[in-house]
């Protein structure tokens, strides 16, 4: 039987990450062994350097990705709000005549009992 559980194990871990909420990146760098990470904080530093024109190009891919997700959702919006116009332009030209309706069968009923009067 497999089990997972987090448990301390004494080795550190450095992660990189993204600040910016439309690019979800990360990479981490940890220890097989206490103290291992030490010697290789230059190397991650230069990984992170040397990564940092990828990661401007997939920041600028997100943002753009964003910018028409969010025209999108405006379309969306936009088309939503016409419909509701609609809609509620359709349900007062419905009540309007209703209204008109029972006017004129009002008006007809107190013509009627004044002619038989």
């Amino acid at each position: 039987m497999t089990s997972k559980q987090n448990r301390c194990t004494g080795r550190f871990c450095i992660q990189a990450y993204s600040p910016y909420g439309v690019l979800n990146w990360s990479k981490q760098w940890r220890e097989d062994r206490p103290g291992q990470l030490l010697g290789k904080v230059k190397a991650i530093a230069k990984d992170l350097i040397d990564f940092a024109p990828e990661l401007v190009r997939l920041y600028e891919q997100a943002e753009q990705q964003a910018e028409i997700e969010r025209l999108k959702r405006e379309e969306e919006w936009r088309r939503w709000q016409a419909e509701e116009r609609a809609r509620k332009l359709q349900e007062a030209q419905i009540k309007s005549k209703e209204a008109l309706l029972a006017s004129i069968d009002h008006w007809a009923k107190v013509k009627a009992m004044d002619a038989f009067f």
